[in-house]
């Protein structure tokens, strides 16, 4: 039918040439192997699921990073205090009691801190148990770490 009208205004040779060409044309479209858009847009929210999994990994890294960072301090606090008190050579002149540092001290021991240290001496017939406290509060809450020992000796 479009040959037909074709023919009228164009002669029967050239029409036919053309509508080839149009088949042609039409046939390699409808066969590309290009990437369509929906294609494309689901490769993009594929990538994009998989980066923020990547960016929550990074971020519980840090933080978990973080907060052992926080717990080697406070073991170093509460060791160096430890360390203080079994030292003493006459252990009867640890006075049984609670006691903590005047004021709250930083990672290194020195004043002005967020991390806050207590200790607890108990004794019995012929021993001395000392407890460390060291504590500290961030955005995820109270921390503590705790050292218990015994001490011989009157």
């Amino acid at each position: 039918m479009l040959v037909a009208k074709l023919s009228r205004v164009i002669p029967w040779g050239v029409a036919c040439l053309m509508y080839l060409r149009m088949q042609r044309f039409l046939s390699k479209s409808s066969t590309s192997s290009g990437v369509t858009l929906i294609e494309l847009m689901v490769a993009l929210f594929v990538f994009a699921i998989g980066m923020l999994a990547v960016t929550a990994m990074c971020l519980m890294s840090i933080h978990g990073n973080s907060l052992v960072n926080r717990m080697t301090q406070a073991n170093f606090l509460a060791q160096s205090k430890m360390e203080e008190l079994l030292s003493e050579r006459d252990m009867a002149a640890l006075v049984v009691g609670n006691y903590s540092d005047a004021t709250p001290l930083d990672g290194n021991g020195d004043p002005g801190g967020s991390y806050t240290r207590s200790w607890v001496l108990t004794a019995d017939a012929d021993t001395r148990w000392i407890t460390v406290n060291v504590g500290w509060a961030d955005s995820k809450g109270s921390h503590q770490v705790e050292l218990k020992s015994l001490a011989r000796g009157q």
